[in-house]
């Protein structure tokens, strides 16, 4: 058993707390929870920040966070039916971040790191600076240019434009006839790349990977329809995704590929705060061995890797659409 002590930082009720917590405990890792759900109406809410030093108090259990070894973070603000506490509760998460922002402690993930992930296409663009190849994407509100390019190939896909998951559909006729929608609010549209899901998950400089063979466009909604097996990164994969996360100072990441049927590896967007535990459980719970080593045992000083910077869209599929 490891006596350095690690705190988890988020809602008690969400499945990725409740599962890493279970894996620490059966490894008997010493541990503690600041479980936000506990901040509701009748919560006695306090904190002290001096000095670069953090108090927090909720109910009757207290936090003093210069005590902990490291710290694995999910937490965000999320209101409560009185205002008074979220007022208290919103400075809080203020004083927080702040703090876990500038700690010399090792803070999985450091607030604000991969934000790029907030707009889509942004954040694709900000990927094919590393090496990556994306799948071409646009954003608009003007229905004639979505039927302008979705007429060139026929094969696009509709998707959220922000960091909110929103269910990802095949471009059909149907959608083309409701177009007029686009007036009043923008969206995505993107290559169809037709494949395989790869989620491979980097915790510190290791990759971990799993292959998802589903028979729907978005995995995520058919999961008992699918299967999953680990497979090896690719190591210029591998390289790229790591030196991202070095860049972007993330410790931990889930980073979504389709892999097409000449094997060509094209990355959707990486999530700088994954809930992991699903892919987890079916690779014997290997990405929470890898969390737990790298909150008690640290980072490696490994310098990042920088991979070559190869053009992000092969030559021969370069196409102007509009």
């Amino acid at each position: 058993m490891n006596t350095k002590r690690l705190v988890i930082i988020g809602f008690g009720s969400e499945e990725t707390v409740r599962h890493f917590a279970a894996y620490l405990s059966a490894c008997r890792q010493p541990y503690d929870i600041m479980d936000l759900d506990l901040i509701q109406e009748q919560c006695a809410l306090s904190f002290t920040y001096r000095a670069g030093m953090l108090s927090i108090q909720i109910n009757n259990k207290m936090y003093d966070l210069n005590q902990y070894h490291s710290f694995y973070c999910r937490h965000y603000f999320k209101p409560t039916k009185n205002g008074y506490l979220d007022e208290l509760f919103n400075k809080l998460i203020f004083a927080l971040t702040g703090w876990l922002r500038h700690t010399n402690k090792l803070v999985v993930n450091i607030p604000g790191t991969g934000s790029s992930n907030f707009s889509k296409l942004n954040h694709l663009t900000e990927l094919s600076g590393y090496g990556f190849i994306i799948p071409h994407a646009f954003i608009t509100n003007r229905p004639e240019i979505v039927k302008r390019v979705a007429s060139v190939t026929g094969n696009w896909i509709n998707k959220g434009c922000s960091s909110y998951r929103t269910k990802v559909e095949t471009l059909t006729d149907a959608h083309l006839a409701e177009l007029e929608q686009l007036y009043y609010c923008p969206s995505q549209f993107q290559e169809l790349i037709r494949g395989y899901n790869v989620r491979v998950h980097v915790v510190g400089v290791n990759c971990i990977a799993v292959k998802i063979m589903s028979p729907d466009i978005d995995y995520r909604y058919s999961l008992s329809k699918n299967s999953y097996n680990e497979i090896a990164v690719p190591e210029k994969i591998g390289e790229r995704c790591i030196s991202y996360c070095r860049h972007e100072n993330l410790n931990f990441a889930g980073f979504d590929f389709i892999v097409d049927e000449a094997d060509c590896w094209y990355v959707l967007e990486v999530n700088p705060m994954p809930g992991y535990e699903f892919y987890d459980r079916n690779i014997g719970n290997r990405i929470s061995a890898l969390l737990k080593d790298l909150l008690i045992g640290g980072l490696c000083d490994a310098p990042p890797v920088l991979p070559e910077r190869e053009a992000f869209i092969h030559g021969g599929r370069r196409k102007k659409f509009f």
